[in-house]
C-alpha cells in the first residue's frame, strides 16, 4: 500500500483553532489530492485515479473549493463537465505532499525498489527536495538543530505548550534570557 492509499486521519485537528471547521486530513484526504498535484484536473479523471465513488469525491472537491484549494471550472456543456485546477493555496499543499513523499522515500516502509516519484525542476530536469533553511542566511539547518519557539501570533495556550513540551524552545529561552 502506497502513501497515497492510506488514510491521513492520524493528523490531529488543531485544538487551538476551534473556529476551524476542517482539518488537514479533511482537505488532504487520500488519493485525489495527489492526482491534483500530478496535473489531473477533470472530474472523471480524478474519480478514475482515486477509485472513489461520485458522492465522496464530489464532497471532497466541494470542501477543497470552499477552502480555496481548487477552483471549479466548466470546460464543457451538454453534458456539463468540470475541472478543478489548484489555486495558489492548493499548489502550496503540494509542498506538504512533497514532504510526505520525501519522508516515505527515506523510511521506505513499502519496501520499494526505488522512489515512485522524482520531483524535478522543470527548467533543468534536475531533482529537487525540500530542506529547512535559516531565514536570514539561507543556509541549511540540520534536523538536530531544528527547533521551534512562540511566534508573534502565538496565544497563551501555544506559549504554554512550547514551554512544557519542547526542548528546543526551552534551550532558546535559556540562551536568550527568557526563562
Amino acid at each position: 500500500m502506497g502513501i497515497w492509499e492510506r488514510e491521513t486521519n492520524f493528523l490531529p485537528s488543531p485544538p487551538d483553532r476551534p473556529e476551524t471547521s476542517t482539518t488537514i486530513p479533511d482537505l488532504f484526504h487520500t488519493r485525489s489530492p495527489s492526482a491534483l498535484c500530478f496535473g489531473i484536473r477533470r472530474y472523471d479523471d480524478l474519480r478514475q485515479s482515486s477509485g472513489v465513488t461520485n458522492a465522496p469525491l464530489s464532497d471532497r472537491l466541494k470542501l477543497r473549493e470552499q477552502n480555496g484549494l481548487v477552483e471549479r471550472r466548466q470546460y464543457q456543456t451538454r453534458p456539463d463537465r468540470f475541472e478543478y485546477p489548484p489555486t495558489g493555496r492548493g499548489r502550496d499543499f503540494g509542498l506538504l505532499m512533497q514532504a510526505m513523499v520525501q519522508i516515505g522515500d527515506q523510511w521506505n516502509l513499502s519496501n520499494l525498489d526505488g522512489q515512485p516519484l522524482d520531483f524535478i525542476d522543470r527548467r533543468t530536469g534536475q531533482g529537487v527536495k525540500l530542506i529547512t533553511v535559516n531565514r536570514e542566511t539561507s543556509e541549511p539547518v540540520e534536523r538536530d538543530h531544528f527547533g521551534v519557539r512562540p511566534g508573534r501570533g502565538a496565544d497563551a495556550l501555544m506559549t504554554w505548550r512550547l514551554s512544557r513540551g519542547c526542548e528546543s524552545a526551552k534551550s532558546y529561552a535559556v540562551r536568550s534570557g527568557q526563562s
